[in-house]
């Protein structure tokens, strides 16, 4: 598959004033790993983004990192077993935090820790493990060999989680909205 020519950065989202989302039915939550439905990851790309997504055509685009890994571009393993993701440098989280290769690492950690309860948890059914190489370069290892080295972390499913906003509500401390105000991934919700 060739991949696309990446996303115009002109503007930058918010550029023409405040969104607005029109559903039949209001996102309850932005984190797209407990969403609901459509209507949640839909409004949680409005805050986070997945590595890579998809055109109307098929094709790959890079959202985060810089280009799409291939066997052409050394980052897709030859017998299919690991994907290298070299990040952007200039991609910040929706709270101003640069987006690095340890946001990566978590997201794939927050998904496949049990108690998180993730509903993408089936994306990193194939992924044996995910490590940072250098703040910008993560490499997705997988238990066995695959053609489909781009599923975990590409489009609804593959949004990456900004680990500050989240690191102290994984797995076991997962009660979010306990009567405290949180703000997650740039937004901020009061039970």
């Amino acid at each position: 598959m060739s991949a696309a020519a990446p996303l115009p950065r002109t503007a930058g989202r918010g550029a023409a004033g405040a969104p607005t989302l029109l559903f039949w039915q209001a996102p309850t939550i932005l984190n797209p790993h407990l969403a609901q439905g459509t209507k949640d990851c839909d409004a949680a790309r409005m805050c986070t983004e997945p590595l890579l997504t998809v055109d109307a055509a098929g094709g790959l685009i890079p959202v985060v990192p810089a280009e799409v890994p291939s066997s052409a571009n050394g980052q897709v393993a030859a017998d299919g077993t690991a994907v290298t993701d070299r990040l952007r440098h200039d991609v910040r989280s929706a709270d101003g935090h640069p987006l690095a290769a340890a946001d990566v690492v978590f997201t794939f950690q927050y998904i496949t820790y049990k108690t998180t309860g993730a509903t993408t948890h089936g994306t990193c059914a194939n992924v044996a493990t995910v490590d940072s190489l250098d703040p910008h370069t993560v490499r997705i290892t997988f238990r066995a060999p695959t053609p489909g080295s781009h599923l975990p972390f590409v489009g609804q499913a593959g949004q990456v989680l900004p680990r500050l906003a989240l690191d102290a509500h994984v797995g076991d401390n997962m009660s979010p909205f306990d009567g405290e105000t949180h703000n997650i991934a740039g937004w901020t919700r009061t039970s």
